[in-house]
């Protein structure tokens, strides 16, 4: 704040409530005994012992103003004692509102404190940044939907329907191919009346809605399905679950080792959904130096970090330079050895196993 321009007028405000539904009457009474004089209600100032009853069914923001200054250098001592004011009244959260500056959307511009390892905003939060944060072969940092493995097991739709030129009839659905039952081909015949379309058509001529919901599921569209088994013929409305969502559950779900032998065919390993096959929890991938997170970084050649770490000095401040200065040395220098033994090729994240 005291780097802001001298002279700026600015408002110190606990946002207190922001978006929720209330009266809050109680709330404004403890803030007039604390000593607070003015808050700021749903955009608007107003004196404590004035501010308008809300209406309970809709959401209001409340910020109480802790203190009114304008920026000069001796400001220091009273600006910390009244951040400390906001910071417990707001949990951790405080705002500072310009008196005189619109931003583009022409509102006051207010700039946005916390105290936490967390946005103001969304409430995305991280715990303290140490280095075991950044390994995932730590359980503090591994992805916890891959364990740290960067890939997954997920049922791939191109081995479910290994060759999309063959028809429904012709057994186009691998998993269904062989079996001798039924039901299969009576649930194909429900789901071609009701989408309209021919199960002597290829798989991939089969309109998009058609192959979706084969493979996916119907959602919440009910579908009146007719089996016949031989014993008995009945009729039931129900969603479709889709193929693969249904290897996918029976594959969880089963305790027989033939059933996860069979489902196990039509798996694939793709890269992680969650990490994005970085190895890392999304909290250690949104700490980023110039705009790289350590996961992007690591994806680069020798050469092309050792480029980068050169000249990464540059994007930071004289501050950041003094912190940062001794482990760039060493990163520089362990690069440079790996480019002068004719490794610059290698990606930093290659995996040791593809090593020759």
């Amino acid at each position: 704040v005291l780097a802001l321009p001298e002279g700026a007028r600015l408002y110190l405000l606990a946002p207190v409530i922001r978006g929720r539904k209330g009266e809050y009457r109680k709330e404004m009474a403890d803030f007039l005994k604390k000593g607070f004089q003015r808050v700021k209600v749903d955009g608007t100032f107003h004196e404590i012992a004035e501010a308008p009853p809300l209406d309970k069914k809709l959401k209001h923001d409340i910020d109480v103003v802790v203190d009114r200054v304008v920026v000069r250098p001796d400001l220091a001592t009273r600006l910390a004692d009244s951040f400390e004011t906001a910071l417990g009244l707001a949990d951790g959260i405080a705002v500072i509102e310009f008196a005189d500056e619109k931003d583009e959307a022409g509102a006051p511009r207010r700039i946005l404190f916390s105290e936490k390892f967390a946005c103001p905003v969304s409430g995305f939060t991280i715990p303290e940044i140490e280095p075991r944060l950044f390994s995932f072969n730590n359980p503090f940092g591994a992805c916890p939907a891959c364990d740290g493995l960067g890939v997954e097991q997920t049922i791939d739709p191109d081995l479910v329907v290994p060759d999309r030129s063959r028809t429904l009839k012709q057994g186009a659905i691998a998993p269904w191919a062989k079996s001798t039952s039924p039901y299969y081909g009576q649930t194909l015949n429900a789901l071609a009346k009701h989408y309209g379309f021919k199960l002597t058509t290829p798989f991939a001529d089969l309109p998009e809605k058609a192959r979706e919901v084969i493979l996916y599921g119907s959602g919440e569209e009910q579908i009146t399905f007719a089996y016949d088994d031989g014993l008995r013929a009945y009729e039931t409305t129900k969603t479709f679950e889709g193929i693969v969502r249904n290897l996918d559950r029976r594959w969880r779900e089963t305790d027989s080792d033939w059933a996860r032998e069979e489902i196990s065919k039509y798996f694939s390993t793709v890269p992680c959904a969650v990490c994005h096959g970085f190895r890392l929890k999304p909290e250690a991938l949104a700490v980023k130096v110039a705009t790289r997170h350590i996961g992007e970084v690591s994806e680069l050649s020798v050469r092309d970090a050792a480029e980068w770490f050169e000249t990464l000095p540059a994007a930071l401040s004289a501050k950041q330079n003094e912190i940062a200065a001794r482990i760039l040395k060493e990163i520089r220098d362990r690069l440079r050895f790996l480019m002068d033994v004719g490794l610059d090729y290698l990606t930093l994240a290659r995996a040791s196993g593809t090593l020759s």
